[in-house]
């Protein structure tokens, strides 16, 4: 019987190994190195249009999707177990712009106006970080990296600074 046990407790613990997929990328993850908003100005003006930006550095394989995961409300963010967590988080899928290396969401004008609105406020504040998917650049698995969490506020998104990072 305790043979009978061991081996159902193998069994189980390798069907577990193998259907969780590829433990270690074969390609080295690319890196999000700064993180801000910033608002659009024309002739001294700033217009309701605001953008998230990202550097991306990616020194192997190639990016299949990016998003933009920010939270706006409360606390924005929670630290525990050597991590941040966004609270509340709100997922935007982004752009990844290869020649500037650059990850950028716009905000839209119908789609994004409660966004636009808050930012224009002297209360905002908002945390976000960056998900990449990348693979290597003849492979099929696809593995996701995340950014550490940013978090800024209006005076910082009118005046273009970088968003502070936030240790876990």
């Amino acid at each position: 019987m305790r043979k009978f046990a061991a081996l159902a407790a193998f069994c189980s613990l390798l069907a577990v190994g193998c259907s969780s997929g590829p433990a270690e990328p074969d390609v080295k993850a690319p890196r999000v190195e700064e993180g801000r908003i910033t608002t659009a100005v024309i002739a001294g003006r700033d217009l309701p249009i605001f953008t998230f930006t990202g550097g991306l550095q990616i020194k192997e394989g190639v990016v299949v999707g990016q998003r933009v995961i920010y939270s706006r409300t409360g606390d924005l963010y929670k630290r525990g177990g050597g991590k941040v967590d966004l609270i509340d988080p709100v997922t935007i899928d982004a752009d990844y712009v290869t020649r500037l290396h650059q990850l950028r969401y716009i905000t839209d004008k119908v789609k994004d106006r409660e966004l636009e609105e808050y930012f224009n406020s002297d209360a905002a504040r908002v945390a976000f970080r960056w998900e990449v998917d990348y693979k290597a650049k003849d492979g099929t698995d696809v593995y996701t990296h995340s950014s550490v969490v940013y978090e800024t506020k209006h005076a910082d998104i009118k005046a273009a600074d970088l968003a502070r990072e936030i240790k876990p």
